[in-house]
């Protein structure tokens, strides 16, 4: 099989964009995030220039986390160049994390880190393997201008901007329910693909999903138990 031109990938989201075209998207993240861990596929993290070392801890999707990714050798302030260094292949699932938000692979911290998250940039440093990479999945399966792109939700089946987180989180799992946007989400990440369908500025605890989820089964079991019966012969 001939290898895969790879030229347009520069980081794991144009990585991720090549392998949906093979495979669905969960399947892609996980083939990517296997591949960070035992090296064969490499990243680059870049500090922009003149940030501030964090006087706390940066953002971190582990709300109740103490953990600290620091390294007392930083800089207090990044120099005019930036900073940057190679991520260990450890790091991926200690560290940092990969996460689909809307139809992107995103990069995300599990821990706090020495400069402000959004200070950081990622890219793809052996850049000659992602052929080989790719020519395991196999060819695509449908051409890069038929790539899914959202369904616009009309206005009347959303719930209203009042309303409450839980009714907020019960409507996204209403319109995800069954795709593939939520295989294979549990927990934290789960939440964070219902919070991104929300809105961007909506974000909500364990506790709301739990409620919500189980208002959601309460509802599906109400809507079986009044459906008529079909009398038997």
């Amino acid at each position: 099989m001939a290898e895969a031109t790879a030229d347009h990938i520069r980081t794991v989201d144009d990585l991720f964009q090549e392998l949906v075209l093979r495979v669905p998207r969960y399947e892609a993240r996980n083939w990517i995030f296997q591949w960070l861990q035992v090296g064969e596929l490499l990243i680059d993290s870049h500090v922009a220039a003149t940030v501030t070392r964090n006087g706390k801890k940066s953002p971190t999707r582990k709300e109740s986390s103490k953990q600290h990714w620091a390294n007392p050798e930083e800089p207090a302030e990044v120099p005019a160049g930036g900073i940057t260094k190679p991520v260990d292949p450890q790091s991926w699932g200690r560290v940092c994390d990969l996460s689909i938000r809307g139809h992107h692979l995103v990069i995300e911290p599990i821990c706090g880190f020495d400069f402000p998250w959004d200070a950081y940039s990622f890219s793809v440093a052996n850049l000659a393997a992602v052929p080989k990479l790719l020519a395991r999945i196999g060819k695509p399966m449908r051409p890069a201008d038929a790539r899914p792109t959202p369904t616009p939700i009309a206005d009347e089946e959303r719930p209203s901007r009042d309303a409450t987180k839980v009714a907020q989180l019960e409507g996204a799992l209403d319109r995800l329910d069954g795709t593939d946007e939520l295989a294979g989400l549990r927990g934290k990440r789960l939440l964070n693909r219902l919070c991104d369908e929300v809105g961007p500025n909506f974000s909500a605890g364990m506790t709301t999903l739990k409620v919500a989820k189980r208002r959601r089964r309460q509802k599906i079991v109400r809507s079986a138990q009044s459906r008529p019966v079909s009398p038997s012969c």
